[in-house]
């Protein structure tokens, strides 16, 4: 299921870039980085634990490099990206908070599942 939201959140970030003549390989970008980090975050009970110390941190690291790689001139001319504006953000937001909760939804399922085979 995952899997299918994050595709199909992305590629539907793509067309409708394309059809508001923004650049739509960029918002394709950051929208298939935001969904995966929308799924990270929302696959996890809590953020901070023990076993997770650095997770925020990495998340963090990694949404810090996309945006380097949109708007830092020797990373653009690298990838070949444009920066984006209010609109493809809006687009690549909306695909992190569909990845996180088709996580968080997946996630419950889930744990629901095991509690009714545990019960019978």
């Amino acid at each position: 299921m995952l899997a299918t939201v994050v595709t199909a959140v992305c590629l539907a970030a793509g067309v409708v870039a394309r059809a508001w003549n923004l650049p739509w390989q960029s918002v394709l970008f950051l929208s298939l980085l935001g969904a995966q980090l929308g799924v990270v975050m929302g696959l996890r009970t809590r953020l901070l634990t023990r076993q997770n110390l650095f997770l925020p941190l990495a998340v963090l690291a990694s949404a810090l490099l996309a945006l380097a790689a949109l708007y830092a001139q020797p990373l653009r001319s690298v990838l070949e990206t444009e920066p984006l504006g209010w609109s493809g953000a809006a687009l690549a937001t909306a695909a992190f908070m569909s990845g996180y909760l088709a996580a968080r939804i997946t996630r419950n399922a889930f744990r629901e599942k095991k509690a009714a085979e545990a019960k019978s």
